[in-house]
């Protein structure tokens, strides 16, 4: 400042209690007609709960990150960051996604239809989504997750991005595809013992007419 350079930002500050406060500050350094620094004036704004708002929802952000999947787009579907639960998912690092577009989780056919281009289109317009969704990891091999799609409201009130959250449920799912794949096989099993059943039950009904045809 003494230099004659500007410097702004957020600033903690202490009050008269000793309680932080933070300010959104402008230090202008002021000088004579020599060109020389003489004063600095200050312009500032009490900021206290925005920024307490803000590391509350950071807070928030890193409780739910701990346990579930979390990555984040731009409105066009670019990925802007993920966290490393997502990432183990579905086996990339950072780097082999970050602007990168979210139809690399997706499989060709879905990509392409008219279903996923309705998708970001409701998201774009502030739509929240969730749900089951197949994606595709590295391997090229399906995960299941369960997910939720938040459209993120700027000032303007308008979305900016998408933040996703999402839990890895494939071994859930795939204990049920093979219930149900076990289960068909069950009535699968019945039908054709009752089919079965009935075709002999049918011989046994002729041969039944035979006999009392022959003692008639």
């Amino acid at each position: 400042l003494r230099a004659g350079k500007f410097q702004a930002g957020e600033f903690p500050r202490l009050n008269k209690k000793g309680e932080t406060v933070w300010l959104q500050a402008a230090y202008n350094p002021v000088r004579d007609g020599s060109g020389k620094v003489v004063k600095v004036v200050k312009n500032a704004i009490d900021i206290t709960e925005q920024k307490l708002a803000a590391l509350d929802n950071m807070a928030t952000l890193d409780g739910i990150g701990t346990s579930q999947g979390i990555i984040e787009f731009d409105l066009d579907g670019t990925i802007r960051n993920a966290n490393r639960n997502f990432l183990n998912v579905v086996g990339y690092d950072l780097a082999e996604v970050q602007g990168r577009h979210h139809s690399m989780f997706a499989s060709p056919e879905f990509a392409k239809s008219r279903e996923y281009e309705a998708f970001w289109e409701n998201l774009r317009a502030g739509k929240f989504q969730a749900g089951k969704f197949p994606r595709l990891n590295k391997q090229g091999k399906t995960v299941w997750i369960q997910a939720a799609y938040n459209p993120v409201i700027g000032l303007d009130g308008k979305p900016y991005k998408v933040v996703k959250n999402a839990v890895d449920i494939t071994a859930n799912m795939e204990a049920q595809q093979a219930l149900a794949s076990d289960l068909e096989n069950v009535a699968d099993t019945v039908s054709s013992a009752a089919t079965e059943l009935l075709s002999t039950s049918q011989s046994m009904a002729s041969s039944a007419e035979e006999t009392n045809a022959q003692a008639q």
